[in-house]
């Protein structure tokens, strides 16, 4: 398995993202007076939740993409979401009934992901001046225009250009069907 470059490049800024939410949390912990060792096991234990998941996600996605198939690939992701969601509950879990463990900085690392990206696009929107129409294409690109695309692309393109993978052998024997009926009457 290998990752592309943007792959990661995306779990290097989850990474470092991670690294400031839990430096804010332990200063936000001594601002109010409560820091002691706990808090600092507690914020190593999110940040390397935080980022294994969003490591794992990206395996997971990259492994189902591989496969070809889109019910492999979604039973893939399927297992490793559901995987990914065992880990969190038990990291928490742990977290809640470990004494030496305080669990909110745990419960605080869930959010790194989300918080870091929401803080990605809003910086490339606002600060890059990328707005909508730079980022994303939301109309379909013509068939006839090559276009350098990842596997994730092509793998999603699947889903909006023409029929299912499987589905055109049955619609061909449906219309074969349909065709000797009329073809009878």
């Amino acid at each position: 398995m290998k990752l592309e470059k943007e792959v990661k490049q995306n779990i290097y800024k989850i990474a470092v993202g991670s690294l400031l939410c839990s430096i804010a949390v332990v200063l936000v912990f001594l601002a109010f007076g409560r820091l002691d060792y706990t808090v600092f096991i507690g914020t190593a234990v999110g940040y390397l939740y935080a980022v294994g998941n969003f490591f794992f996600m990206c395996v997971g996605i990259t492994n189902a993409l591989a496969l070809g198939d889109e019910n492999a690939a979604k039973m893939r992701m399927r297992s490793s979401y559901m995987a990914r969601t065992a880990v969190m509950v038990a990291v928490i879990a742990a977290s809640l009934l470990i004494d030496w463990i305080n669990p909110i900085p745990v419960l605080i690392s869930v959010f790194y992901p989300k918080i870091i990206i929401t803080v990605i696009d809003m910086w490339n929107t606002f600060v890059l001046k990328k707005g909508k129409d730079e980022t994303v294409n939301y109309e379909p690109v013509p068939d006839d225009e090559e276009e350098e695309t990842d596997e994730f692309e092509k793998f999603v393109g699947r889903f909006s250009k023409g029929p299912v993978p499987g589905e055109e052998d049955k619609n061909m024997a449906n219309n074969t069907t349909n065709n000797e009926e009329n073809n009878a009457q």
